[in-house]
This record gives C-alpha cells, sequence and structure tokens, in this order.
C-alpha cells in the first residue's frame, strides 16, 4: 500500500501505513497548515502567542501545554504530537501527527 498526500495552498497530509509482522496496522497521518484558512484545535495561522497559550489552557489543562520561545507543544493529547510554531509573536505553523 503506498502512502496517500495531498497539497493545497497553505496545507498538506500525508497518510502512510505502518507494518508490523507483515501485518497492516493502522496508518500514520501527518497535517501540515501554513493557511490563515485553516484550523486545528480552534488555532489559526496569525493568531497571537498568548491567546494560543491560553485557549490550549483552557481546553486541555495546564500540564498538556509545553509553551516554550517560539513553540508551544501539546503532551499527552490522544497520542498526538502537536505543535504551533511561531515567529514575531504569531502562529507561523501548525504541525499535527498521530500514528
Amino acid at each position: 500500500m503506498n502512502a496517500y498526500k495531498c497539497k493545497a495552498s497553505g496545507c498538506s497530509l500525508l497518510l502512510e501505513p505502518w507494518w508490523a509482522d507483515d501485518t497492516l496496522n493502522g496508518y500514520s497521518v501527518t497535517i501540515k497548515i501554513t493557511s490563515k484558512k485553516a484550523a486545528l484545535n480552534g488555532i489559526k495561522v496569525g493568531m497571537s502567542y498568548d491567546s494560543v497559550q491560553a485557549k490550549l489552557e483552557k481546553k486541555y489543562g495546564k500540564s498538556s501545554v509545553d509553551a516554550k520561545d517560539n513553540e508551544i507543544n501539546l503532551i499527552n493529547v490522544a497520542n498526538s504530537y502537536i505543535q504551533y510554531s511561531f515567529k514575531n509573536g504569531k502562529v507561523k505553523q501548525i504541525d499535527f501527527f498521530h500514528s
């Protein structure tokens, strides 16, 4: 089975199968958002760092939000990797990975 990749302006989706013992166990999903038209968890490109942090902490709790200088990572949320990258205090890119 091949990977599936879809790319539109400002958003890409990659769906790849993963195998164990010659058995298809599922798919990994990778999403990258750079468009202001798309959102993840109600967060859009261009939102301010403080508003993103507050919104995520309200939704998931402070212990699930790892805020650093130029990125905010969600941890322990549905076995997914979610990262919000910032430039000049605004969301530049959103990355999501789940397997």
